[in-house]
C-alpha cells in the first residue's frame, strides 16, 4: 500500500484528503506544521508527500529543503497562492508539482498518480542504469554512486566498513580456450556464489567489469569479512571442481573506521595493492592490507 504525508494545518482539509486518500487505497499521516512535518518525512518512509506552502513554525519551502536532502518521493505543494510567480517558485525550489487550493479532488488524485508513476520509472530507470545486465550485480555506475554515500554514514556512525577487490584468476586464458558463452556462465556463477555467501550481510555486490568484482562491507569486523572471503573463494572453487574449466579467484581485502578525511579512493587503492600482492603469491589468495589498519 502506497503511504502519503500531507502536511497543512487547515484539520477540515487534512480530514477530507484522508477520507478521499484512504478511498482510493493510500495510507495517510496528517501533521500540522513544519517542524512536525521535517521529523515525520526524514522518519518515515513515504511515497508522495502533499505539502502546503503556508504552515506554522517553519514555511513548507523549508519543509521542502530540508526534506529533500534525504528523500527523493514526490513532494507536491497545496497553496491558496495563486500567481504565476508563486507557482514558478514552488516548482524551482523542486516541487515535483504545485497545486492550487481550492482544487478539484479528482485532479489531485489524477495528479498523485502522475506523480508515483514518474517516480516508478525513474526507479526502474536508475535500477536498470546501475545493474550489470549479465550478473544483476551493481555495475560501475552503481557501485560509484553507492559507496561514497555508505562510507559517510560509516564516518558518521563510527562503524568498520571492508572492501574486497576480487579477480578471477586465468580468466582470459579461460575465455580464449572455452569461448564467451563458457565464459559467461562462469561469470554468473561466481555472482551467485557472492550473493550466496554473503546474504544476511549489509554488503554491496559489484561487477566492475570484465573479470573484476567488489564487495563493500558494512558494520563487520576484519576477522568475519576474512573468513567470508575464504569461504567465498571455497564456494568459487568447488564450483568449477572437477571439470576440465576449473577456476579460482583472487582477493584483496581493506577494511577500516573511516576517519572525515578517508576517501574511497585510497581505500580501493589499498585493496586492490592486497590483491595484487594474492596475485603475485600465485593466485587463489586472500590478503588483507594492514597499512593504517584501526
Amino acid at each position: 500500500m502506497k503511504r502519503i504525508l500531507i502536511i497543512d494545518d487547515e484539520i477540515r482539509l487534512t480530514r477530507l484528503l484522508e477520507m478521499e486518500l484512504h478511498r482510493e487505497g493510500y495510507e495517510t499521516v496528517s501533521v500540522h506544521d513544519g517542524v512536525s512535518a521535517i521529523r515525520e518525512a526524514l522518519n518515515g518512509s513515504w511515497d508522495c508527500i502533499l505539502l502546503d506552502i503556508m504552515i506554522p513554525r517553519i514555511s513548507g519551502f523549508e519543509v521542502l529543503s530540508q526534506v529533500r536532502k534525504m528523500i527523493s518521493s514526490p513532494v507536491l505543494f497545496l497553496s491558496a497562492k495563486s500567481e504565476p510567480e508563486d507557482i514558478i517558485r514552488g516548482l524551482d525550489a523542486g516541487a515535483d508539482d504545485y497545486i492550487v487550493k481550492p482544487f478539484h479532488t479528482g485532479e489531485l488524485l489524477a495528479r498523485i498518480r502522475a506523480a508515483l508513476r514518474r517516480c516508478e520509472q525513474q526507479r526502474k530507470w536508475k535500477e536498470i542504469s546501475f545493474q550489470d545486465p549479465l550478473t544483476s550485480l551493481l555495475n560501475r555506475r552503481g557501485w560509484d554512486a553507492s559507496v561514497p554515500l555508505i562510507l559517510q554514514a560509516a564516518v558518521e556512525n563510527g562503524s568498520r566498513i571492508g572492501i574486497l577487490a576480487i579477480d578471477i584468476d586465468s580468466f582470459k586464458e579461460h575465455n580464449d580456450r572455452y569461448g564467451h558463452e563458457v565464459g559467461d556462465r562462469a561469470l554468473t556463477t561466481v555472482a551467485e556464489s557472492i550473493r550466496t555467501t554473503f546474504s544476511g550481510i549489509k554488503a554491496l555486490f559489484c561487477r566492475i567489469g570484465g573479470d573484476e568484482f567488489a564487495i563493500l562491507t558494512a558494520g563487520i569486523e576484519e576477522e568475519e569479512v576474512f573468513s567470508l572471503a575464504q569461504k567465498f573463494s571455497a564456494a568459487v572453487t568447488a564450483a568449477f571442481q572437477g571439470g576440465e574449466k576449473p577456476l579460482t579467484v583472487s582477493i584483496g581485502i581493506k577494511t577500516a573506521v573511516p576517519q572525515p578525511e578517508t576517501t574511497v579512493k585510497e581505500l580501493i587503492h589499498d585493496a586492490d595493492a592486497a590483491l595484487y600482492r594474492a596475485k603475485n603469491n600465485g593466485k587463489s589468495q586472500t590478503v588483507v592490507c594492514k597499512r593504517d589498519s584501526e
